[in-house]
């Protein structure tokens, strides 16, 4: 009999203390607080009625408007992804400009965080007002976002495309340049930039920063350097979203010197005047500034977007220069007419080419032409720019762009002065051989190339960012994959291996 008093009395407590465990634990996620915003059941929604109607444009996060999508009624949030182990760690401040009360709504999305980013699924907001109620969809991205806001017609045009004047927000959820989450407000302007870009639907913008007296304000973005130039690339005829990245990141590690620089970029997702517009690599321009040049000395040039031009001014335009227009072409013919090149650095420009099979790089265009003063006078270098149509990207008539595995695999690509300047240097195959050697093991290491593209893979997959282009966009081409572009990388590699040889 005691022993059965003894066993219900410790059942009893047993039951006791775990009842009281759940009453605190639901109390505890009940008072948790995500963003400044506390946690709450559905439940604790029943005595409210679902009729209100949400300004997104009220709602801020770390002060500033958020980036909000107002047909999808969505607004999308930048988070360190160390932060992405539990909501409460979850950093900054969302709030209402007018009163509203907020609250999260408890979902399993909530308390799984890496997989509700992954897979895109929301994360649900009330926005209360009195007995009134609506529901806010939220996206978290472990990338930065970038919102551009129109506010006026500048009245004027690049290139025969207007320049809207505006503001920008980057939140940065990691920002490069300080470790730690990051909301910065600039004026700007920006305009659509390119040829064949410019007239797709996702199309590149150039983004300039402005003081408030309208002069040019420069800016650390994403720890890419201070630079008042920006250039947003839409990436829309390459469905793998890593083409450039790949080829600037590798150029710039292990080819490069700090004056012979490709662009550099990092992934944002951009919403403009209250829309998603998809996944963008935000870029520096290249210039005086980034290239670190001698602007009393050195002269800069970039190729004009024409196939076959009939003087040096329309094939070349003047980036920088410490001398008069006219002299500067004087100069540029001179070079040119004597071909004065740095061998070099022609070598590991044409090797590129002849690797990535790049489209658009053999002529005057996509390419930035740099002249440095020597004992002897100037002397060329080159830096690639715009790399997307290759890498099994290719231009086929009356079609366009597409993707075609085999036959880019199977066929070369070089500059077009290369065999001219290979009967004037007829060390330059020989030289073009030993720098594909020296930089085979790093540059061009197929499984440094496959490491990399897995790398970013996995950014644009965790983030969730890759999935919403494809969603917003759709693709440009059914067979365009990460594992596709790997394949021919490799495939690649044997055949310039042979080549070389």
């Amino acid at each position: 009999m005691r022993s059965n008093r003894i066993f219900r009395i410790l059942f009893f407590s047993i039951a006791l203390v775990m009842s009281m465990a759940v009453f605190f634990i639901t109390t505890a996620i009940h008072h948790q607080q995500c963003m400044g915003v506390k946690v709450i059941g559905e439940a604790d929604l029943a005595d409210y009625e679902r009729s209100l109607t949400v300004d997104l444009s009220t709602l801020t996060f770390c002060g500033e408007p958020v980036a909000a999508d107002n047909g999808l009624n969505t607004i999308y949030l930048s988070q360190p992804e160390k932060n992405m182990a539990h909501f409460s760690r979850l950093m900054g401040k969302l709030a209402s400009t007018n009163g509203h009360q907020l609250f999260w709504i408890q979902t399993d999305a909530l308390n799984n965080l890496p997989a509700a980013v992954a897979n895109g699924t929301t994360l649900r907001l009330a926005v209360v007002n009195g007995n009134n109620y609506a529901e806010v969809q939220v996206v978290l991205s472990t990338l930065p976002v970038l919102r551009l806001e129109s506010q006026e017609d500048a009245g004027s045009t690049f290139s025969g495309f207007p320049i809207t004047g505006g503001k920008i927000t980057l939140f940065a959820g990691y920002d490069l340049s300080t470790g730690a989450l990051s909301v910065r407000s600039y004026s700007a302007t920006w305009h659509k930039r390119g040829v064949y870009s410019a007239s797709l639907d996702k199309y590149p913008l150039k983004l300039a920063l402005k003081a408030g007296d309208g002069s040019n304000l420069n800016a650390n973005l994403l720890g890419m350097g201070a630079d008042d130039d920006w250039i947003l690339n839409s990436m829309r005829i390459d469905d793998t979203k890593m083409r450039e990245k790949i080829i600037m990141d590798s150029w710039n590690q292990y080819v490069a010197t700090p004056q012979l620089r490709m662009s550099t970029g990092e992934y944002v997702e951009v919403v403009m005047d209250n829309r998603y517009c998809g996944l963008y690599l935000l870029q520096r321009r290249v210039d005086a500034k980034y290239l670190q040049l001698d602007r009393t000395k050195d002269i800069l040039f970039k190729g004009f977007n024409t196939w076959s031009a009939e003087s040096y001014q329309e094939a070349y335009e003047i980036v920088d220069t410490p001398t008069w227009r006219e002299a500067s072409y004087i100069i540029l013919a001179d070079v040119l007419d004597h071909n004065r090149y740095d061998l070099e650095n022609y070598a590991d420009v044409n090797v590129l080419i002849h690797f990535l099979r790049a489209e658009d790089n053999v002529s005057y265009k996509n390419m930035f032409y740099l002249l440095r003063q020597t004992e002897d006078g100037y002397r060329m270098q080159l830096i690639p720019w715009d790399t997307d149509c290759s890498m099994g990207l290719t231009f086929v008539p009356d079609v366009g762009i597409e993707t075609d595995f085999q036959y880019t695999l199977d066929t070369d690509k070089f500059r077009n002065d290369y065999s001219r300047l290979t009967e004037i240097y007829p060390q330059l195959p020989q030289i073009c051989a030993q720098r594909w050697k020296a930089l085979r093991s790093t540059m061009y290491d197929p499984d440094r190339l496959e490491a990399m593209i897995r790398s970013y893979q996995a950014l644009l997959e965790s983030s969730g960012a890759y999935q919403r282009d494809i969603q917003r966009w759709g693709l440009w081409s059914e067979n365009d994959t990460w594992d596709m572009l790997i394949r021919w990388c490799n495939g690649r590699i044997e055949r310039l291996d042979e080549y070389y040889k």
